[in-house]
């Protein structure tokens, strides 16, 4: 159904100047006919609005992850011409997801004019949010509608329809920390969905939040949380949010804190219960340490739960068998793990921390391949920092790891023969990449294929435009940073 609006303006002034301008000509010069043309006045708009499944106000429900709604009496919507408010708009009636609404317009109207109604504020902002739907409903659930002018006749302006559209998805957080106890934090932010999502003064025993969150398609966010036991971070690379829908995301986020990746040995950490295991390809010994125990020497599967950490340490200068037709040994685990510390443990049980020369042809050729229960860790980076490499040393040594969303941090380095081959292939949800070595071709082929479509590759200044081109013609959608 369609509503007008009246607005309240005097053309006395207009048509007695028109009246006089007639009585001044004659038949035989009769003047060309004068279109009245718009003029500002103070004007009154009924709409007919629907929400439908749109964004959450007032009173709503969850119905298949989508929110249904019902416009409120406390609900003001903001009229926008161009750039500029030209007045508010109120429901007559509530409790219903269509309503007309009535205000005051004030301007310069005509037939064809485009009108922009936002509610429930005139700007958009996704700051400050208190995590909770209430807050949400009554401060943060924006929905726009445009509607013509199909008519302005003395106090009266015509206008269609309004079909609202929400402008953000509801997502409830569920925030935990490394050993699965809830997140009592006390602010949020969100970071890489085009506008900024904070929320202040947050508090929740059970560690849920509510936060309206832009739509976004394949966005690469960053959440931070902070509470009194520290401040913990947690990534989700292609995240797509629908406006007007409901996602539920229990995460689990890492504690920032002292780690020095150099001095910390290779280490996977259990984030679900599982076991972790180390299939050799060599006759060399491997020992591990478990949640800094003493070290044993590895030979079976290793059980684990929340929290625990394994570490790997060993005095081979190559984990691939060359023998018959090649083997190369792998580490593997049952349930998600962080993997993360220096990869040269393997190499050199006690001087991993400054060892940074490879010699032994596929070192750790596929020593991870196909995990896909490895996750990069929140804080803690896993770095590869030898500086001499040998030929095929991380050949397919992440091929297929679809959890992981940042590469090794990989060392200014000598290049060797197909040293990083597919190294990363296939890993889709893999965001950022760091890698200080220059782009050579012989030493990178298909090093990237099937990663994220987008990213961020940091490199050195002096390698920067090396790889800009690189990335180019391989991941185009990823920016290049040098430091």
């Amino acid at each position: 159904m369609r509503r007008i609006v009246v607005l309240v303006f005097t053309w006395a002034v207009l048509l007695s100047a028109g009246l006089a301008l007639a009585g001044c000509s004659s038949s035989d010069d009769e003047p060309a006919a004068v279109t009245p043309q718009p003029s500002p006045g103070v004007y009154t708009l009924k709409v007919r609005a629907g929400l439908g499944q749109a964004v959450t106000r007032g009173t709503f429900t969850v119905d298949d992850k989508t929110y249904v709604l019902k416009w409120s009496a406390s609900d003001c919507v903001d009229v926008k011409k161009g750039d500029a408010t030209v007045g508010t708009l109120k429901p007559e009636t509530e409790g219903d997801a269509s309503a007309d609404l009535w205000g005051t317009l004030t301007g310069t109207f005509a037939a064809g004019d485009q009108l922009t109604l936002t509610y429930p504020k005139a700007e958009v902002s996704y700051t400050g949010q208190k995590g909770t739907l209430a807050d949400i409903a009554a401060n943060y659930a924006y929905a726009t509608a445009t509607v013509s002018v199909t008519d302005v006749s003395g106090t009266t302006v015509t206008a269609g329809d309004a079909t609202f559209a929400p402008q953000q998805a509801i997502v409830k957080f569920t925030l935990k920390d490394e050993l699965n106890a809830a997140i009592n934090a006390t602010a949020i932010t969100i970071a890489g969905c085009g506008q900024e999502v904070t929320v202040a003064g947050a508090s929740s025993a059970t560690g849920e939040y509510y936060v309206a969150v832009p739509a976004v398609s394949s966005a690469h966010l960053t959440l931070t949380a902070t509470a009194s036991s520290g401040i913990y971070k947690y990534i989700r690379p292609n995240v797509t949010l629908t406006a007007g829908r409901h996602y539920e995301y229990s995460v689990r986020m890492g504690k920032k804190g002292e780690f020095t990746p150099s001095s910390t040995p290779l280490t996977l950490q259990a984030i679900n219960a599982g076991t972790i295991t180390f299939t050799k390809a060599i006759d060399g010994t491997v020992k591990y340490s478990k949640n800094g125990g003493s070290l044993t020497d590895y030979s079976s599967a290793i059980d684990v739960v929340v929290g625990d950490k394994v570490s790997f340490y060993g005095d081979n200068s190559t984990y691939y068998n060359s023998t018959g037709s090649g083997s190369s040994s792998k580490i593997s685990c049952t349930a998600a793990c962080y993997v993360y510390g220096n990869v040269m443990s393997l190499i050199s049980s006690d001087g991993y921390s400054s060892a940074v020369s490879l010699s032994g042809e596929y070192a750790f050729n596929r020593l991870f391949e196909a995990n896909t229960m490895l996750r990069s860790h929140p804080y803690k980076d896993l770095v590869l920092p030898a500086t001499t490499l040998s030929a095929r040393c991380y050949r397919n040594m992440f091929n297929g790891c679809t959890g992981l969303t940042r590469s090794a941090i990989l060392a200014d380095a000598t290049g060797a023969t197909y040293a990083y081959e597919y190294m990363y292939q296939g890993c889709k949800s893999l965001v950022e990449v760091t890698c200080y070595a220059e782009y050579n071709s012989a030493y990178f082929a298909n090093w990237l294929t099937g990663v994220a479509s987008s990213g961020t590759f940091y490199t050195t200044t002096e390698h920067k435009t090396d790889w800009e081109t690189f990335c180019s013609a391989n991941i185009s959608g990823w920016t290049v940073v040098g430091k």
